[in-house]
């Protein structure tokens, strides 16, 4: 198995390229999306066009209805890395989802969880530029991206 940590960097690009990737689709009305972001078992190198987005199924973990922080603290984080294939090794968790804003207008983010709680965030308020950033493990998070972060950190073996 490779020891490929996933870095800031190559976190920020993946996130912003799967962002864009959702608005060239022209992707609006995004149900929620959980990926575990896996790197091939016999990997040697690792950047943004060598990551495995594995998509969650969601009947496995949300619910009709249910907000996605609730769903992702229900997640055996052991049930998720055994969901994944053995010829993949989890080096992310990832959530796809929308909000309405207090404008009124839609935006779509992304969280994406490393190991040691590292949280890179994408977010794009409909008709807008995207936004990306990095969050240090001990910054405070609102619930939704508090949930994705503690979930990588559990799925990854993160501290």
């Amino acid at each position: 198995m490779p020891d490929l940590p996933l870095t800031t960097d190559i976190a920020e690009q993946y996130i912003r390229d799967l962002e864009q990737n959702f608005e060239n689709a022209g992707d609006w009305g995004v149900q929620p999306t959980l990926f575990v972001i896996c790197v091939y078992a016999t990997q040697h190198t690792i950047g943004p066009q060598l990551l495995v987005p594995v998509p969650v199924s969601p009947d496995a973990w949300i619910s009709d209805g249910q907000l996605p922080a609730d769903a992702i603290a229900s997640i055996d984080p052991a049930g998720l890395r055994a969901a994944v294939s053995p010829m993949l090794v989890p080096v992310a968790v990832a959530l796809a989802h929308e909000v309405v804003v207090l404008s009124g207008k839609d935006a779509r983010l992304l969280y994406c969880g490393l190991a040691d709680g590292t949280l890179v965030g994408a977010g794009r308020v409909c008709g807008e530029a995207p936004n990306v950033k990095t969050y240090a493990p001990d910054h405070p998070h609102d619930v939704t991206p508090a949930a994705v972060r503690q979930l990588a950190m559990a799925v990854l073996g993160g501290s």
